[in-house]
């Protein structure tokens, strides 16, 4: 049904036998107060990292460690100015990237993307307010942002983040900063400043919420000095994984190696949230690798 958000999968002992939802309003997508029940020989939840997990708490399947460790691959990134014109709203949005970061001795792995600054997203990301953001917005065909992705779930004392449900029923996720990570941080917006200083850009500034601005080599012990922490410095996600990881053992995965849930019988879980670490990679093509993949299984459990 178009405009029905899943509120809950029905089951009962080790077989799930249908799935609630509630309409929205299309536009507000406010509850319109109607409901529909849909019966099922097998459940397949899609949801992704953040909902995935979610709708199975709703439905009372807290077994296992539901919404706990979920990745993020945590983004910094780096603007610079350059006195030839860019213009990197136009083309290929991310046309090169590196993972020469991606292994390091001494902290978290991280690996580069050039990034697409299209009006919105820029007018977003950049930092400031007011004025600042009126003068950095009119240099946009003269910018080039480079970001930076930790690759996080990989060291022991890494627990990730944790999803539970709101009181109104919707997610949440808190996702506590670590030293660690912050040593990640420094690492990656140091290393993404250089490519452009030796690329020839004018100027490199970073997005804390008051700019550090690096023009030379010296310039980037500025960015040792620089406060991080929530609304100090953007952080952003496009990369959500794990939450319902899968594994063979029961207490501490949600589904097993074929993606069936260890209670539910036919019950699936088939998204980025199976992966037990983040991946170091965009997850995309490893989540449709996964789908088609799961999808015998699920016609094997239909009959």
């Amino acid at each position: 049904y178009a405009n029905c958000r899943v509120e809950k999968i029905e089951w009962q002992g080790k077989r799930a036998t249908g799935v609630v939802g509630s309409f929205l309003a299309p536009g507000t997508q406010q509850a319109t107060g109607r409901t529909a029940r849909v019966e099922a020989r097998v459940v397949v939840v899609s949801g992704g990292a953040i909902n995935s997990p979610v709708i199975l708490l709703r439905s009372g399947l807290e077994q296992g460690p539901v919404g706990r460790k979920t990745w993020l691959h945590p983004v910094v990134a780096m603007g610079a100015f350059y006195d030839q014109r860019i213009e990197g709203f136009y083309g290929a949005p991310q046309s090169v990237a590196s993972h020469h970061f991606a292994h390091r001795n001494e902290g978290a792995g991280f690996f580069i993307e050039a990034a697409p600054v299209h009006p919105m997203l820029s007018s977003i990301a950049m930092p400031g307010f007011g004025a600042l953001l009126r003068s950095n917005m009119a240099m946009l065909p003269h910018v080039c942002a480079t970001i930076a992705l930790m690759i996080d779930g990989f060291h022991p004392e890494e627990n990730g983040g944790t999803v539970t449900v709101r009181d109104g029923g919707g997610p949440k996720l808190d996702y506590p900063f670590t030293e660690r990570m912050y040593e990640c941080f420094r690492a990656a917006m140091k290393a993404v400043a250089r490519i452009h200083m030796a690329n020839g850009a004018r100027e490199i500034v970073s997005f804390h919420s008051e700019p550090v601005r690096i023009v030379n080599e010296k310039d980037l012990a500025r960015l040792d000095a620089a406060p991080l922490g929530p609304n100090r410095l953007a952080v952003f996600t496009a990369h959500q994984m794990g939450g319902c990881r899968m594994g063979a053992d029961a207490s501490r995965s949600v589904v097993n190696p074929q993606l069936r849930h260890h209670v539910v019988e036919n019950l699936f879980v088939i998204d980025g949230s199976v992966f037990p670490t983040s991946l170091g990679v965009n997850p995309m093509e490893s989540i449709y690798a996964v789908a088609s993949w799961a999808s015998d299984h699920v016609r094997a459990a239909a009959g």
